[in-house]
């Protein structure tokens, strides 16, 4: 079995003529100077808001603190179904709220329900009404 195996290193190897020997590396200044920040983030950071962390000077995160602390509801509050079913009076008796809810009144609570979920959704078109009306028209006998 032939075995390639490294020469063995001597004090001639390294005792070479040090004019001819090549450097590995250039050679390097022993204190470098500090990098300048990159142009696009040095602008950012003076347009940032430091936060003022001495508490004896009002700032203007603390001087309304009420009003910092207030936020809007995510969503808003939800809408009575009376309140709905209001609306729906009104529109179902154009204009006329009474009327409105007398043909509400002879709805199957189950259809009621339906006209409720679609007004508190935005869905319910000028359409749909005009269909309840068709309904509520042809049961009432002439």
């Amino acid at each position: 079995m032939i075995r390639d195996e490294p020469a063995p290193v001597t004090d001639a190897y390294y005792a070479g003529d040090t004019a001819t020997d090549a450097v590995a590396f250039p050679p390097q200044p022993e204190y470098p100077a500090p990098a300048d920040p990159a142009p696009a983030r040095a602008a950012a950071y003076k347009g940032m808001k430091i936060l003022n962390t001495d508490y004896t000077k009002p700032s203007s995160y603390t001087e309304n603190s009420t009003a910092a602390r207030a936020r809007p509801p995510s969503t808003p509050p939800p809408v009575r179904s009376e309140a709905l079913q209001s609306q729906i009076a009104g529109r179902l008796g154009r204009g006329d709220v009474a009327l409105g809810w007398e043909l509400l009144g002879e709805l199957a609570p189950s259809r009621l329900d339906q006209l409720t979920a679609q007004q508190r959704s935005g869905s319910l078109s000028e359409e749909s009404l005009a269909r309840v009306r068709l309904e509520l028209m042809s049961r009432t006998p002439a």
